[in-house]
């Protein structure tokens, strides 16, 4: 990834190579999910609401000489190259800044998950809208007949995504729409869902990410 900061305009060119692949079979990359040429370029320019969230993860980073997977070069407003001490957090930052530049290119849609909890007299639907194009964090709610949108924090949607997607899915017990038995449904995204505890489950005995997955949807359906 390359960033020109132009006008107030982020300018992005982008660049993504799959590497290895010759070691792999035509099956086994088209069993994990990837086709046969996921290669990427884009240049294009990302809303300036990404300028100072870059700028303020450069102005906290440490660079070092050592090798590692992420490598840095800044050039203005002086010459700094080298790699992160906090690799894990610019990791996850372009992690954030590629599904941007998706969004923003047309190569991916926007990510929504569902949630409902369904009981009598008490249901619950939850639409997780995070735009990563625009940096915002939407929840549409329904309570009871009672409809309202609430923009939730950003800085929240790291933990909320590894909260969705720490449980383990079986994907035999999905479900082509939520059932109408009593409990809490999922749709991650897929167009599929899942009921916890039967097509969402723990981890492990000890393991409680469906719980924990139960009371952030609660906290977030109160807000």
């Amino acid at each position: 990834m390359k960033f020109i900061n132009a006008n107030n305009l982020l300018k992005v060119e982008f660049n993504i190579k799959y590497i290895g692949r010759e070691e792999l079979t035509e099956e086994e990359i088209l069993d994990e999910g990837f086709t046969l040429n996921d290669d990427y370029n884009w240049n294009g320019s990302l809303s300036s609401v990404w300028i100072d969230p870059i700028q303020s993860l450069i102005n906290k980073s440490t660079f070092v000489k050592e090798e590692s997977d992420i490598k840095v070069l800044i050039e203005a407003p002086k010459i700094i190259s080298g790699s992160p001490e906090n690799s894990e957090e610019w990791a996850y930052f372009i992690q954030e800044v590629t599904q941007a530049v998706y969004e923003t290119s047309g190569k991916e849609s926007n990510l929504e998950i569902s949630f409902i909890k369904n009981f009598p007299q008490d249901f619950v639907a939850i639409n997780l809208k995070p735009e990563f194009k625009s940096r915002k964090f939407i929840a549409e709610i329904e309570q009871n007949n009672q409809k309202k949108t609430i923009q939730l924090k950003w800085e929240d949607l790291k933990n909320t995504l590894q909260a969705i997607y720490l449980p383990e899915y079986i994907y035999e017990n999905s479900l082509p729409n939520p059932g109408k038995a009593q409990g809490y449904y999922i749709n991650t995204g897929e167009g599929i869902w899942f009921k916890a505890n039967e097509g969402v489950v723990n981890l492990s005995e000890k393991d409680k990410s469906v719980p924990k997955l139960i009371e952030m949807f609660e906290k977030i359906s109160k807000k």
